[in-house]
């Protein structure tokens, strides 16, 4: 079903320079010049003219054409789901953090969390969006200060990811983000690490979601909420 997508012309200034650039890609969502609002569309901002214009369009659908697929890698017989070309293009790369904004921007988010490693792309930017702040969910051995960590299986062996002690306080409500889910194992262990801090992990959520490998289903078993934008199977070119 094709939605009327809302983007915006949103007027920047090049520092150092008075020239205005136009952006066509987002609404500035009522946030003062000094980025504190943090109620959207609350305020009218001041340095940014905003003009609606839309896209007949569905996101989700817009999203998952951007993505490239590559037969064949890491070996063969994989297809590798590349996100990277939704990142480079501002269009594609705005429509996706806003799909996450405007699915959590009233969920009353304390942190956001993000998996190691493209999760910190999204998690980071989509927490400044929201005005939150954002910790890292790390491969082992990658953060300076005391952890915790929490072991997952991989098809040949184990292996763990860890978090700062100090990264959550009780009873603090986090989102955890990454890029794909596929099995589930890492995010499964990212939200029991949360968990084990004291978190409230309201949500798990993806880009993309492969069913056939039965990761979100066994996460839903486990009683976490998930969310993903697409979902590709096995036989998607």
């Amino acid at each position: 079903m094709a939605l009327w997508w809302p983007v915006f012309c949103r007027t920047r200034f090049v520092a150092g320079g008075r020239n205005p650039v136009n952006s066509c890609l987002s609404p500035c969502r009522g946030r003062s010049v000094a980025g504190r609002n943090r109620g959207y569309g609350a305020t009218r901002c001041s340095e940014f003219s905003c003009l609606a214009i839309y896209m007949h369009i569905d996101p989700a659908v817009y999203i998952r054409n951007t993505i490239r697929s590559v037969p064949d890698w890491p070996k063969p017989g994989v297809t590798f789901r590349d996100i990277t070309p939704v990142l480079q293009d501002p269009r594609s790369f705005r429509v996706l953090i806003d799909l996450f904004v405007y699915r959590y921007m009233r969920q009353r988010l304390d942190l956001v969390a993000g998996v190691d490693a493209r999760g910190f792309i999204l998690g980071s930017v989509l927490a400044y969006e929201l005005n939150l702040g954002f910790v890292p969910v790390r491969k082992k051995g990658k953060l300076p200060f005391r952890t915790v960590a929490e072991e997952y299986s991989l098809e040949y062996g184990n292996a763990s990811v860890e978090m700062h002690t100090d990264s959550v306080r009780p009873g603090q409500r986090v989102l955890l983000i990454d890029d794909l889910i596929a099995t589930g194992g890492t995010m499964m262990a990212a939200s029991k690490l949360l968990q084990r801090l004291g978190a409230n992990v309201i949500e798990a959520a993806a880009i993309i979601d492969l069913p056939y490998l039965g990761g979100a289903q066994a996460m839903k078993d486990t009683g976490l909420d998930i969310y993903t934008v697409c979902s590709f199977d096995e036989g998607d070119a």
